[in-house]
């Protein structure tokens, strides 16, 4: 079975205020994604899924949410995690679903796609500028 690690979950509160308030965003209807990136030693990368209680009262449906989220993330995180490693990165990144509705498993999986292909890029032209 192949999943996302635990060592891959951004748990800390000191690494998640930091990304909040000073990360760069994009914007992918139904997602905001927050990410931070920083030249290391040791390449990493870390994500959080997040679903507004405002919109979703239940916590079925916000675990339902993520649990796809999480999923469309873990078969499309080859690219990233191969940028990451050769530049030597640690990429802490939020997906915060913003829609007020559950959608289909298949519009998410685009939306994470096409989320993941425009943050290779921002973050690939973060280090030819630096």
């Amino acid at each position: 079975m192949n999943k996302l690690p635990k060592s891959s979950i951004l748990r800390h509160k000191k690494d998640i205020t930091l990304l909040f308030k000073n990360g760069d965003g994009l914007f992918q209807h139904p997602f905001k994604c927050s990410y931070i990136c920083q030249n290391t030693e040791s390449a990493e990368f870390k994500v959080l899924f997040s679903v507004s209680k405002r919109n979703f009262k239940r916590a079925v449906d916000r675990n339902h949410i993520k649990r796809i989220m999480r999923e469309s993330f873990r078969q499309n995180r080859q690219s990233l995690h191969r940028l990451v490693h050769d530049h030597r990165l640690k990429l802490n990144l939020s997906f915060v679903y913003i829609h007020k509705q559950i959608e289909a498993y298949s519009l998410i999986d685009a939306k994470i796609k096409k989320m993941l292909h425009r943050l290779e890029m921002e973050v690939n032209a973060k280090m030819l500028a630096d």
